[in-house]
């Protein structure tokens, strides 16, 4: 990352608490070592339970209860003001990119879910996570890779046999015409 976009990417604070208050939600949380701010609504909400702003790198983190994954939280990076206003409006919006992980159960005691660790951390395992993914990806190409090497191998033996097959016809050929010469010029 450049200076200027990290620059570009921060949130001014005032900016992330005016979007808050006009969205109805409550800090609930603030601190500056790890540039977080935090936001809950005031009752419990169907819909998050609460939304952690790093707002040096522009990365939201939205904790929300999935239908079927149970709590998740759902990062996004280098979001601009006005998509988090969105997002502290609907949390649930697909905005095409990010990651999600799992909240444990010691997370989810909180009525506003986990509290917020470095993004440092969560970027680590991101990156862990995506090496393990990446490492399968390899593996399945090298097999499609071997499997396209086989059957490029079985096409050229196909057409090998049947070249061979073709001259094979023709010599026949040649050698019926050169009989036939022979029997007529005999004759």
């Amino acid at each position: 990352l450049t200076l200027y976009n990290i620059i570009r990417m921060s949130l001014d604070l005032e900016d992330i608490r005016s979007a808050a208050r006009h969205c109805g939600l409550q800090e609930i949380y603030f601190k500056k070592a790890s540039a977080v701010i935090s936001f809950a609504p005031p009752t419990n909400s169907n819909k998050f339970r609460r939304i952690n702003v790093y707002y040096t790198t522009g990365t939201v983190g939205t904790c929300i209860d999935h239908p079927s994954q149970g709590a998740t939280q759902l990062f996004r990076r280098g979001v601009g003001i006005d998509l988090l206003k969105q997002l502290m409006l609907e949390p649930r919006t697909h905005t095409g990119d990010g990651y999600h992980r799992n909240i444990s159960r010691q997370d989810t005691e909180n009525e506003h879910g986990p509290n917020p660790s470095d993004e440092e951390t969560e970027l680590l395992t991101e990156r862990d996570r995506l090496r393990v993914e990446a490492a399968t990806v390899s593996a399945k190409l090298n097999e499609v890779d071997a499997a396209l090497v086989d059957y490029a191998r079985r096409r050229e033996e196909k057409e090998r046999e049947e070249m061979q097959r073709i001259r094979r016809g023709e010599l026949r050929r040649e050698a019926y015409i050169n009989e036939i010469t022979e029997l007529v010029r005999e004759k």
